[in-house]
């Protein structure tokens, strides 16, 4: 990338919203580097030899189960010295083999590292790390409705556990 913060909105669309695999990897091979990491909440690339191939590998899975991707990117911040970028986006999107099946307004977030390469002075990404709420798993996840009601169940335990702590004067 030549202009960090006017190119990253446009690459992050063309690894998710992108579904031409031909396209898909060559923004790969522009904006990675030459051995990237990878860490997703359902997958990981370690740095090292390979690394790009098995991240396009990992995306081109990514993209093979998921149909109809929608990304919107909420919020861009890059660190003065363009070494890391957050983005902060939403991504819906539906499963192919769950035809009515669709996770909406997925929150994530989204950590880039950045290097700047000696020899084109151009910035590609040497690392990527995203996260999600745990709360995404009801969304995400066969049978995720469990964990909404095991988070409602913990919440009245722990009120009525800690009411009796409050009273005992324990805590």
């Amino acid at each position: 990338m030549e202009n960090v913060r006017k190119e990253l909105r446009e690459v992050v669309l063309a690894l998710t919203e992108n579904d031409d695999p031909v396209s898909h990897k060559a923004t790969v091979d522009r904006f990675f580097v030459e051995r990237p990491s990878f860490v997703h909440p359902l997958a990981v690339v370690a740095s090292g030899e390979g690394s790009r191939e098995r991240l396009k590998r990992v995306y081109g899975v990514y993209k093979y189960l998921t149909r109809d991707v929608e990304i919107k990117i909420l919020s861009i911040t890059i660190g003065e010295d363009e070494k890391r970028a957050v983005i902060d986006l939403e991504e819906s999107l539906s499963i192919r083999y769950v035809p009515l099946f669709r996770v909406r307004r997925l929150k994530i977030i989204t950590v880039l590292e950045l290097e700047k390469s000696k020899k084109d002075g151009k910035v590609r990404i040497a690392a990527q790390y995203d996260a999600f709420p745990i709360d995404a798993a009801s969304q995400v996840l066969p049978l995720g409705f469990l964990y909404g009601w095991w988070k409602l169940a913990a919440g009245t335990t722990g009120g009525v556990v800690g009411a009796v702590l409050d009273r005992t004067g324990l805590w």
